[in-house]
């Protein structure tokens, strides 16, 4: 789960209200005044996505913890503490038993003379579809990869690169003037110092959305040839400078798309709520005001593995609203059919048809 921002003075406020909208959201009972009500304060503030995603989170635990007998709350316990070791890891030395070897190794190698520097191996992340992670790294940054994404953490002297091979990934960098933190898709590349933006790479597009501070963004340099690190060749050697190409500059709440068949950039300045939207699955939420069902059904497919198919035409220009949490699309498809008035029908090999009721 992400870290939530540092809070203010009134954080107890905030956690109640936070505590009496998730009360409200449990029972199912919502106006559509409601609904609106619960829009304006999850949009009010980036700190009201991640406190009600903590109570969620909090709520949840307590609850399986509450029906558990006592075996299988050891269990869960041993697992949580398996999930964590995953979740947040530090990359570099990975237990005791590796660094006992290596201790054992150096003693016995002192005094000879010091062999050439190795490349560090690189490492790679990934998250299955549906599932978000969060990641601590090595330089004192951390990383979310949204569903269904993988990337390769290659930090070398000099240089923090990283490889975006598909997916989305949202970066928290560390300040290090001398070594650049860098995110690579495709034949793009996007640099910061220190910051926080999140980077999109599909078949379908590119986007940059920065939260704070300022990127660079341009064509990447040529990958390296392959290394001793890397069968791949993804590692860049440390004595490889970067080819300068021409770089655009974005600021906080700027977004960057590019498309890939004409290599069209579009650059815009978003509102704050607009950037709390755009930035919600951070905190474990989707959310969508006022979208064409089109394009809901396109983000809300990126979750699931089940194909989910538009069977009306006229329904792809549906204007859509709502937030939703993240692996609970049936909540989703449950909006579909009672506010909405749309036909969901699943079908003998697993897809899920969107029709028209009339």
């Amino acid at each position: 789960m992400t870290r939530p921002e540092a809070l203010s003075a009134d954080a107890p406020d905030l956690t109640s209200e936070a505590a009496a909208w998730l009360a409200q959201l449990e029972t199912g009972r919502l106006s559509s005044r409601d609904l609106a009500a619960f829009r304006e304060w999850i949009q009010r503030s980036p700190r009201h996505y991640a406190e009600i995603h903590r109570l969620a989170e909090l709520s949840r635990e307590v609850n399986i913890l509450a029906g558990m007998a006592e075996p299988l709350k050891a269990a869960a316990q041993r697992r949580r503490a398996v999930q964590r070791l995953w979740s947040i890891p530090v990359l570099g030395w990975g237990s005791l038993g590796l660094v006992a070897t290596c201790a054992l190794a150096f003693t016995l190698l002192a005094g000879m003379p010091d062999p050439a520097p190795a490349v560090p191996e690189p490492v790679f992340l990934v998250t299955p579809v549906g599932e978000t992670r969060e990641v601590a790294l090595e330089d004192g940054s951390t990383v979310k990869l949204n569903t269904d994404s993988r990337m390769e953490v290659a930090f070398i002297k000099g240089r923090r690169n990283i490889y975006l091979e598909k997916g989305e990934a949202f970066f928290n960098v560390a300040h290090d003037a001398g070594r650049p933190f860098t995110v690579y898709a495709g034949d793009r590349s996007v640099t910061a110092v220190g910051t926080a933006f999140s980077v999109r790479w599909t078949d379908r597009e590119l986007v940059v959305t920065v939260s704070e501070g300022k990127v660079a963004y341009g064509e990447a340099p040529a990958r390296a040839a392959p290394s001793q690190a890397s069968d791949a060749g993804k590692v860049m050697p440390a004595s490889s400078a970067p080819v300068s190409s021409p770089r655009t500059m974005l600021g906080p709440g700027h977004r960057l798309e590019v498309s890939p068949l004409n290599r069209a950039e579009l650059v815009e300045r978003l509102p704050e709520n607009v950037l709390s939207r755009e930035l919600a699955w951070r905190s474990g939420f989707l959310d969508f005001q006022d979208a064409p069902l089109s394009e809901v059904v396109s983000e809300m497919q990126r979750y699931t593995a089940q194909e989910i198919v538009i069977a009306d035409a006229e329904l792809a220009d549906l204007r859509f609203g709502g937030v939703f949490r993240i692996g609970q699309t049936d909540a989703f498809f449950e909006a579909l059919e009672l506010s909405f008035g749309v036909n969901v029908e699943q079908t003998d090999d697993n897809k899920l048809i969107l029709k028209s009721v009339n």
